[in-house]
């Protein structure tokens, strides 16, 4: 039997949750259609989810236009999923999307 080190777990554990962030990114981008510009600037507060429904409040698209976004449910499925193991590590920073290593800055355009 193999013998499971500190380390292995915890690089499982960040390829776990960076498979469940880049895979919430491109549902977002697939089925509610926003630019890499506009995930980019998603705060926690863009983000609205109820029981049926959810939307995503762009705030500055093309033109700095705002606009609602409704989101379909695969998407409002990951996007939950990814908001609980957020959560779960504890991130404090607003951006809805950040990197895993280097303590929770945003995701900038050239990672996603």
């Amino acid at each position: 039997m193999d013998k499971v080190t500190k380390r292995k777990r915890t690089y499982e554990t960040q390829v776990g949750l960076r498979l469940i962030r880049d895979k919430v990114i491109a549902y977002l981008m697939l089925y509610a259609g926003p630019r890499v510009e506009e995930v980019e600037r998603l705060t926690l507060e863009d983000v609205e989810l109820r029981s049926k429904s959810g939307v995503l409040h762009i705030r500055q698209g093309k033109r700095f236009r705002e606009r609602d976004v409704p989101l379909p449910k695969p998407a409002q499925v990951l996007l939950q999923a990814w908001l609980v193991e957020r959560e779960k590590l504890g991130i404090s920073h607003e951006a809805l999307f950040v990197e895993l290593r280097s303590g929770g800055r945003r995701l900038s355009r050239r990672s996603m």
